[in-house]
């Protein structure tokens, strides 16, 4: 380091689930684990970003390390999509159409707004998310229905065949815990009626439902909760906006860490079922302690479950180029899930990185453990917003073999 930070400097260490910052004795624990995995600092165009408070930090990694629910791990995945059919479904077996939905004005433009670029940004801006658009309780129930009937109408396009038995057996328990998660909500029989009905699934259903019912009153636990999110698909016109890479095939927890890393897509097409997907998720978070003998209304229900979402949406919006950090690191996330070997892939696995930074000038704090307010001013530090531009013009190659981000927590 060309001035290195005195022995003053406070260090910290960041960590999921809380993200609650813990001071450290010394900088000595970071400078250790860059020996390993993790990156000595956060850079652009081989040049440290400085933060102007150790909130933004806090922000950073937060929303970085919650893109990583973007696909599913090597426990779970999703019932394979089918092929496209030889011929099309009987009458009877077309799903309704979706209810109406609310128009959702100020909750769209607040997405729309963050979503786009603000160079006026100098390193971070706080965020403040609308109040709940002004529903019906019929709205309400509508919200949760169209989510409900959009995730089991991909289910159903995905039912496997009797010479899959295992998976026809594992396909059928997720029915099971959707049809379950349905009825705690009060959405079951306008979500699954025309299931039952349909000539090709009736079948299906009813060995679904009937296939362990002592399950039916069993509450999920938090873990086991996102776990069924990983299965449970998303609608082909939202998956489209949601898939990485040629292959990935995204999930409803893909929609929600989605959202809660970056604000979602940045083609807001489909933002009132989205807005539903993101409301059912909610409400099996928030009524996970609910018995089955509760009579809530849908409104209420939908109230807690976007209290809910709202408190996981991104509060600090950074300037242009961090926040291309984190839109692209899903990316690095994905990789790194498709080529890692250990079978852990615990919470201090993180994505991979094109190259290391160049070496000059040597970077500083790591990216876990950042001091505040550091006084120090190596050449290679920027704090101002013009700094995040490129000095010169890069070819095609050298960006390719730098990356412009290395990324490690």
């Amino acid at each position: 380091m060309d001035a290195p930070a005195g022995s003053d400097v406070e260090a910290y260490f960041i960590a999921p689930p809380f993200f609650v910052p813990e001071l450290v004795a010394s900088r000595a624990p970071g400078l250790a684990a860059a020996r390993g995995m993790f990156q000595l600092g956060l850079f652009i165009n081989a040049r440290e970003v400085g933060f102007d408070s150790l909130e933004e930090i806090i922000a950073l990694v937060r929303r970085v390390y919650s893109s990583r629910g973007m696909w599913p791990g090597p426990e779970g995945g999703l019932p394979p999509a089918p092929p496209p059919p030889d011929s099309p479904p009987a009458a009877g077996d077309a799903p309704p159409r979706s209810p109406p939905m609310p128009s959702l004005p100020s909750f769209k433009e607040h997405l729309e707004r963050f979503i786009v670029d603000d160079d006026t940004i100098r390193i971070s801006r706080f965020i403040e998310w609308p109040l709940q658009d002004e529903i019906s309780d019929a709205e309400a129930r509508q919200l949760l229905v169209a989510a409900g009937i959009a995730i089991v109408d991909e289910l159903i396009r995905r039912t496997p065949s009797h010479s899959m038995p295992e998976d026809l057996r594992l396909w059928r328990a997720l029915v099971l815990d959707l049809y379950r998660l349905c009825y705690r909500l009060g959405i079951a029989e306008q979500v699954f009626d025309w299931v039952d009905a349909a000539s090709r699934l009736r079948e299906h259903f009813k060995e679904a439902t009937d296939f362990d019912r002592v399950r039916m009153g069993h509450s999920h636990s938090v873990a086991g909760l996102y776990d069924l999110f990983e299965r449970l698909p998303l609608p082909k016109i939202v998956a489209r906006d949601y898939a990485i890479e040629r292959g990935h095939d995204p999930s409803l927890l893909t929609l929600v860490s989605a959202y809660c890393s970056h604000a979602g897509a940045r083609a807001k097409t489909h933002v009132q079922l989205e807005f539903a997907l993101l409301m059912f998720a909610g409400a099996c978070a928030t009524t996970q302690n609910r018995g089955f003998s509760y009579d809530v209304s849908p409104k209420s229900t939908v109230s807690a479950a976007f209290a809910w979402c709202k408190s996981q949406l991104p509060t600090l919006k950074f300037y242009p180029a961090i926040e291309k950090i984190i839109r692209e690191a899903p990316v690095d996330w994905y990789r790194f899930e498709m080529t890692s070997r250990d079978p852990s892939n615990g919470p201090g696995s993180g994505p991979l990185s094109g190259s290391r930074p160049q070496r000059k000038p040597r970077p500083g704090p790591t990216g876990t453990q950042q001091g505040v307010r550091a006084t120090r001013a190596p050449s290679g530090r920027f704090d101002t917003a013009q700094d995040f531009d490129e000095s010169e013009e890069q070819s095609h190659e050298e960006k390719e073999n730098q990356n412009y981000i290395q990324l490690k927590f």
